[in-house]
């Protein structure tokens, strides 16, 4: 990563500054040992923190530039699941009728729409809220995602997702990118990944193909998984979303697997520590120990799991067996905004259980920054890490 080349989430107006610092009452650095900095200040020469500690340790040697921050400083936030293509369908689909009304009112949206000034306008409004990283599916319009990711939130990484039953093409026992992706993938090499849609609806040799290429590459990989009850019927051949993909996408050559999706995901080897699973509603506790064997990370999307009426993942028992939790919004076709912050707020509001914000920003800053393999230059607040920050709502910054 080339990192002058990078513009970045700042508090104030501290990027045309060689010399800066922040002063916070709280700085939450997420350095393991010392995540929470009372009275903090972090300095920095550029685009580069130089050293985070207590104003006390710093006071007599200050830059002529200081940035004073109300409530608590916190890592830019990641948020680890958006479709940004949809953007354009804020309030076009069926809310809380489940998967099937979602889907088929998705379908008859205008999708294949997209445009550029609603997915700008969309990254723009995620950066003003904190987030430096999108983990982006990208299914129709790779290359207009990734243009505007890299010019808007270029610290972001962009999944071209493949869909499809589709077998390899001889002479070659490569799948091909489709164009767009491809058109992608050369102009930002080192920001575009794959991802699979999901079991039902793609093969199981195009996703272990997708996976193979994503380890062969050292990049991460993404699936839905277990994200409603169709999915478990679709794959033994029954319910209404099989009859209808049959109509379209499932070849009348296929055999159904007749497996719940965590044990065919694990079966086809495509959980290990670079996949990120996402949603995961429909795991049993059973089902979550081996996903905790796997290694793998798994995302929730609780405000677009409510909207769309699956229910929601157990992430108390997630908890419980430490699996790398991260955060996501999913897309506007399925969420009324791209806040990771409100997504928080939710969380909270539905369960007793309580969450410190400590474990919050270890979902949204450095879980994800592993998984996504940007942990050397984001996800914590310290001496070598890019300058790139959010500031804590003062509502959530007593957790």
């Amino acid at each position: 990563m080339v990192v002058d080349e990078l513009s970045l989430i700042l508090p104030g107006d501290i990027s045309g500054h060689d010399l800066w610092a922040v002063h916070a009452p709280v700085i939450w650095t997420m350095v393991e040992g010392q995540e929470r900095v009372a009275d903090g200040i972090a300095l920095g020469q550029g685009h580069t923190i130089t050293a985070v500690g207590p104003y006390s340790q710093f006071q007599r040697d200050l830059p002529a530039h200081v940035v004073a921050v109300e409530t608590a400083l916190a890592p830019g936030l990641f948020n680890s699941h958006v479709h940004l293509e949809l953007s354009h369908l804020k309030g076009a689909t069926v809310s809380g009728k489940g998967f099937l009304a979602w889907v088929k009112s998705l379908m008859a949206s205008p999708m294949q729409a997209v445009d550029e000034h609603h997915v700008r306008t969309a990254v723009r409004r995620m950066r003003d809220q904190g987030t430096v990283f999108a983990a982006d599916i990208a299914t129709r319009r790779p290359e207009l995602t990734s243009k505007v990711l890299a010019e808007d939130l270029p610290l972001s990484r962009i999944f071209a997702e493949f869909i499809g039953f589709s077998g390899p093409q001889p002479p070659s026992r490569e799948f091909p990118w489709p164009p767009t992706a491809l058109e992608a993938l050369k102009a930002y090499p080192d920001k575009v990944s794959a991802a699979g849609h999901a079991l039902y609806s793609t093969s199981a040799e195009l996703l272990q193909h997708v996976k193979a290429w994503c380890r062969r590459q050292g990049k991460p990989f993404s699936i839905h998984l277990a994200e409603h009850e169709g999915e478990e019927m679709a794959l033994s051949g029954i319910g209404e979303l099989y009859a209808m993909l049959s109509q379209s996408l499932i070849p009348a050559s296929h055999v159904p697997p007749e497996k719940r999706p965590m044990a065919l995901a694990h079966e086809l080897g495509l959980l290990d520590s670079s996949t990120l699973a996402v949603h995961c509603v429909r795991l049993s506790a059973d089902e979550l120990a081996v996903f905790k064997e796997t290694g793998a990370s798994l995302c929730l999307c609780p405000r677009s799991n409510e909207y769309i009426g699956v229910g929601q993942a157990d992430w108390k028992t997630m908890r419980k067996l430490n699996i790398p939790l991260c955060l996501g919004t999913d897309s506007l076709a399925s969420n009324t905004d791209l806040s990771l912050w409100n997504e928080l707020r939710f969380l909270l509001e539905k369960s007793p259980t309580h969450i410190t914000l400590a474990e919050a920003l270890m979902w949204m800053t450095v879980n994800p920054a592993r998984i996504m393999g940007y942990a050397a230059h984001a996800g914590t607040l310290a001496p070598g890490k890019l300058a790139a920050f959010s500031v804590v709502p003062g509502d959530l910054s007593g957790l």
